[in-house]
């Protein structure tokens, strides 16, 4: 066997080995993941710095720093209005499950078939779930959620953390590309840089629009369900655009909440027409002038590739695997493409 298919087989072991581990240890990994993907975006900056003449050190506090003060500040200030609401919505779950069946019913009784296909489960007044079993089966999981993953001493030392992390990760930044290089055959290398900055610029474009548009999103529903007066309008407004990088899916779910919500909640019907309002131009926005003219497509996946990645990397890792997954598979499909560009110029090929 050639020494290069050796080489390579050596290359994909490791790259499988590693992901394995990487799966099973991921929960403690998780502050290092953060920390890499925050010096993925800051460290270009540090580095336009230190090009003009200033200390990678320095350059790297004046950048980390802030930041850092400027994220935990926000998150910090928004954690009694975000705390209250979450608290007033698990007490409000019971009311919302009974204003539900109880406009369920009122329907059902103009529709005689439905009631009929329903076995009057709805329409004689039943409830076919069983009330007080979701609610012990709420809490039990809201407690084991917050038994496992969001302790308050887990979320302290990785709060603690992640800031210090990034600060040595963005400092030495510039040295992990060479080291990574140096173990790569000298006749390989020049195609090894080639595909690492054309991964960089796919990946790094990509995460930075999306970020920016995301937020923008966040703060927009925010304020508006805010300004609305919908229950619990500032927590759903931030999730519905810090995830707004998931199709399809989170304007779905964030569209059933809110009007499930505003049901129990509002009598006029222009409340309901505010509503539509802010989420369909939110998805008018977003779709057709910030998506195509900010992130377009970046990562060359299409939509449904890209729904597949998020599904996969949310059932490995969770939140944190759905963020990462789009990049990972931006930069696999560049080798990919590079793999398929060097087999059809292979011999093998073209015989």
């Amino acid at each position: 066997m050639a020494m290069k298919y050796k080489y390579l087989i050596i290359l994909l072991s490791v790259a499988l080995l590693a992901t394995l581990l990487v799966l099973h240890v991921h929960p403690i990994l998780s502050p290092f993941i953060w920390a890499l993907i925050l010096s993925y975006l800051l460290s270009p900056l540090v580095t336009k710095l230190s090009a003009r003449g200033m200390g990678r050190i320095v350059a790297t506090s004046l950048v980390v720093l802030p930041f850092f003060i400027v994220l935990y500040g926000s998150f910090f200030a928004l954690i009694p209005y975000i705390k209250v609401q979450l608290m007033s919505f698990i007490e409000r779950v019971p009311a919302y499950y009974a204003t539900i069946t109880l406009f369920i019913q009122d329907q059902i009784h103009h529709f005689p078939f439905l009631s009929n296909a329903l076995s009057g489960d709805f329409s004689n007044g039943a409830h076919p779930l069983n009330l007080p079993k979701i609610i012990d089966f709420m809490g039990s999981l809201a407690g084991d959620i917050l038994h496992n993953s969001l302790s308050v001493l887990d979320a302290i030392i990785t709060l603690s953390l992640i800031p210090l992390l990034v600060f040595y990760m963005v400092k030495d930044w510039t040295k992990y590309l060479p080291s990574f290089l140096r173990l790569i055959p000298n006749h390989y290398q020049g195609e090894a840089k080639k595909i690492m900055h054309e991964a960089d610029e796919k990946v790094g474009t990509f995460l930075r629009a999306q970020l920016s548009v995301s937020i923008i999103f966040a703060i927009y529903y925010a304020t508006a369900l805010s300004l609305l007066g919908l229950n619990h309008g500032l927590i759903l407004g931030l999730l519905t655009g810090l995830f707004s990088f998931i199709p399809v899916i989170t304007v779905v779910v964030s569209a059933i909440i809110c009007f499930a919500i505003a049901l129990f909640q509002f009598d006029s019907g222009m409340s309901f027409v505010w509503l539509a309002l802010i989420l369909g131009t939110g998805q008018a926005l977003e779709n057709s002038f910030f998506i195509p003219k900010y992130v377009g497509n970046k990562v060359g996946l299409s939509a449904t590739m890209i729904l597949f990645v998020l599904l996969a990397g949310g059932y490995l890792m969770g939140v944190l695997g759905m963020i990462i997954s789009i990049p990972l598979a931006a930069f696999f499909r560049v080798l990919w493409q590079h793999f398929i560009m060097r087999y059809q110029q292979s011999d093998f090929y073209k015989q």
